[in-house]
Order: structure tokens, then C-alpha cells, then sequence
């Protein structure tokens, strides 16, 4: 129901996609056996996501598991788009670890504009959102490799400080997460050490909208670029 707040100014071609609408959207995308796991408005409303859970997953070193997601973000004020795209998830933390694996081309997400009916881009969407799905097995590959890969602490640090060259409070926290990892001494542990702080750790200012704001920040923000950046230097070590 609408409560009368103001959430936005958009053009005259702006077209609201309801949340009942996004719903059914999801329901037609996925089919059975997958299950709506969260479902969360953010800033009074102004942006709602939703993350369903999928059957399949990936074992990483034979005992970190990774469960398939595919999320659902939209804006109803105007500030961000709809979009939908497949996402891994570090079950042992629950950090959201998505972190796009390197030329991952943005055609593998489905994105669509305010001016159109989503329910006419069912087919479209399951067809990228199938190209997608390959991510997860390279993903893994990727994955795979980092806990292979044996680094020294002289190269922790030196990863450390390719991130957060001027920021030292911030490398003893990455530094202490990384020596409490069941993966210590791996480009695994050192990769996840970064991904905890981007997830659970970062700081936002001012107190209100806080797990909002952490939310953007994951999804699409200053800690999606993080874990991005300590990605690629993962890639660039077992290249």
C-alpha cells in the first residue's frame, strides 16, 4: 500500500515495477525448487532487493561451501534500475562474497529500465540469466586456484598494502582476520580476510540507515569494488 512518502522525482517514461510484481517476476524466472531467502526494503522503501536461494553449490578446498543466489535489487525512487544477477555466497561467515570474476561481461545480468514491462522479458531474462550460470563453474575454478596458492607474510602484507596503502587500522583488521582463517597461508585465506572486512567491517558515517547502507556498499559499492580490486590481484598472482 502506498503511505503517501515522497521517494523521488522521475521523467513522465518512468514506469513503478511493484514489489508484487517483482515477485511474480521471480516466481516465473526461477520455478520450483528454489526458495526465497530474504526479502528487504532499504531507505523507508525507496529501494527493495531479494535473494533467492538455488539448489546447486561449490565446495571450495573440500570444506568451504558456496551456496547460488540470484538477486533481485530495485528503485522505486529513481536512483537505481532493476536488476537481477547471480551471486556467490561464503556460507561459513555468510559473507556476501560477489566478487565478479574477471571479464565477466555485463550482458550476464539482467537489467532493465523503468520504462518496460518486466513480465514481457521472462524469456530474455532466463536466457542471460543461463549464460550466467556459467560464471559460478569458472568461478570455482578461480577459487580452486587461491587455496592452491601458498603466500609468505611478507606477501600478505605486501596485498595488504596494494589495498590500503595509507591506512594501517584498516590492514591490522584485514591482518587479523586473515590469521584467524582456516585457509592462513593461502591466497584463499587472504582473499576472504579482505572479503570479511569489506561485508562486516567497513564503517559508514552517521548512525542512521547503517545495514542500508551496508547492503549498497556490498552489492554495488565501495566494498563490491574492494573485493573486486583484491580479486583481480588474486588473478594476477596465479595467472
Amino acid at each position: 500500500m502506498d503511505n503517501g512518502e515522497y521517494f523521488g522525482t522521475v521523467g513522465t517514461r518512468f514506469k513503478p515495477i511493484q514489489n508484487e510484481e517483482q515477485a511474480a517476476f521471480l516466481e516465473s524466472l526461477v520455478g520450483e525448487g528454489n526458495t526465497v531467502e530474504c526479502v528487504g526494503a532499504l531507505f523507508g522503501g525507496r529501494k527493495v532487493f531479494w535473494t533467492v536461494k538455488c539448489p546447486s553449490h561449490m565446495m571450495i578446498g573440500g570444506e568451504d561451501r558456496i551456496d547460488q543466489y540470484l538477486i533481485l535489487v530495485n528503485g522505486h525512487d529513481g536512483s537505481v534500475g532493476f536488476v537481477c544477477f547471480w551471486s556467490p555466497i561464503r556460507v561459513v561467515c555468510n559473507n556476501t562474497v560477489r566478487a565478479a570474476m574477471r571479464g565477466m561481461k555485463s550482458e550476464q545480468a539482467v537489467r532493465f529500465k523503468h520504462t518496460t514491462n518486466i513480465m514481457d522479458r521472462i524469456d530474455d531474462a532466463r536466457k542471460t540469466l543461463e549464460i550466467g550460470n556459467q560464471y559460478f563453474t569458472d568461478l570455482a575454478n578461480h577459487f580452486e586456484r587461491f587455496v592452491d596458492y601458498k603466500i609468505s607474510d611478507g606477501v600478505f602484507k605486501d596485498y595488504t598494502k596494494v589495498l590500503f596503502d595509507d591506512k594501517e587500522d584498516i590492514r591490522n583488521i584485514i591482518t587479523t582476520n586473515y590469521r584467524a582463517e582456516q585457509q592462513t597461508g593461502t591466497l584463499w585465506g587472504a582473499y576472504n580476510a579482505v572479503t570479511q572486512y569489506a561485508d562486516h567491517q567497513m564503517r559508514f558515517r552517521g548512525k542512521e540507515n547503517r545495514e542500508a547502507k551496508r547492503f549498497e556498499s556490498v552489492v554495488y559499492g565501495p566494498g563490491q569494488r574492494l573485493k573486486q580490486k583484491a580479486f583481480d590481484l588474486c588473478i594476477r598472482a596465479v595467472a
